[in-house]
C-alpha cells in the first residue's frame, strides 16, 4: 500500500496550519507543538496533495493504517489520538468527508506508532479530486503550558494507507499545494521550526 512522509510544508489553506505528506522523503526538520494551559485538545492534519492516491475505486477494506509519529523533544504531560480521514474539495476548504475513529490516546514522551482503522470507504463516492491526511490530536489539561517537538521530513515520519494509487480514470499527476481541513480549530500556537 502506498506509503507517504509526513512533511513540513504547511496548506495553502492557512490559518489551519495544516501539513503535507507526500512519497520520499524530504527536508529532515521538525515541527513544535505548543499547548496553552487549560487548552485540553490541539488538532491537526496531515494531507496528501489534491487528488492523491488518483483513486475513484477507493478499497472498501476498513484496513489499518500505520501512522510513525517521530518525537524529538517528548513531553509526558501530552497525549495523542489519531485517525484516518477522506477529503473533498467539493466541500469548503477541502473538508473530510468520511473518517476512521481515533486510536487509543498514547503519551508522547518518546517516538510513537500508532495504527488507525481506516472506516469502510463508502462506495460511489469516489473521485479523482478527493484526498487522503491523518487526524492527530494532541491532549492536555493542566494548568501550565507546555510543547513538544515533533520529527519530520524522514522515515521515521511514515503514513502507510490502505488506499492503492492510480487506479481508474483519475491517472494524472499531482497538483502543487495541499489542502487544509475545513470545521476545525486552527492551531494557533502550532509553529514550524
Amino acid at each position: 500500500m502506498p506509503t507517504y512522509i509526513m512533511k513540513d510544508i504547511p496548506s495553502l489553506f492557512l490559518p489551519f496550519g495544516e501539513l503535507h505528506m507526500s512519497p520520499g522523503v524530504g527536508v529532515d526538520s521538525s515541527v513544535v507543538v505548543n499547548m496553552v494551559e487549560f487548552e485540553s485538545e490541539n488538532n491537526f492534519g496531515i494531507v496528501t496533495h489534491l487528488g492523491v492516491p488518483f483513486n475513484d475505486h477507493w478499497e472498501s477494506n476498513s484496513d489499518t493504517w500505520t501512522v510513525e509519529v517521530e518525537i524529538d523533544v517528548g513531553n509526558v504531560a501530552i497525549t495523542c489520538r489519531v485517525r484516518c480521514i477522506r477529503l473533498s474539495l467539493s466541500q469548503p476548504f477541502g473538508g473530510i468527508i468520511q473518517q476512521g475513529s481515533f486510536t487509543p490516546t498514547q503519551v508522547m514522551g518518546t517516538s510513537r506508532t500508532f495504527n488507525p482503522v481506516a472506516p469502510i470507504w463508502t462506495p460511489g463516492e469516489e473521485d479523482c479530486e478527493n484526498y487522503l491526511g491523518v487526524d492527530l490530536s494532541f491532549q492536555y489539561d493542566a494548568a501550565m503550558n507546555r510543547s513538544l517537538t515533533m520529527g519530520l521530513g524522514t522515515t521515521a515520519n511514515e503514513v502507510i494507507t490502505d488506499v492503492s494509487e492510480n487506479v481508474g480514470s483519475c491517472k494524472h499527476p499531482p497538483p502543487s499545494g495541499s489542502f487544509a481541513i475545513s470545521g476545525r480549530s486552527a492551531p494557533d500556537t502550532l509553529m514550524l521550526s
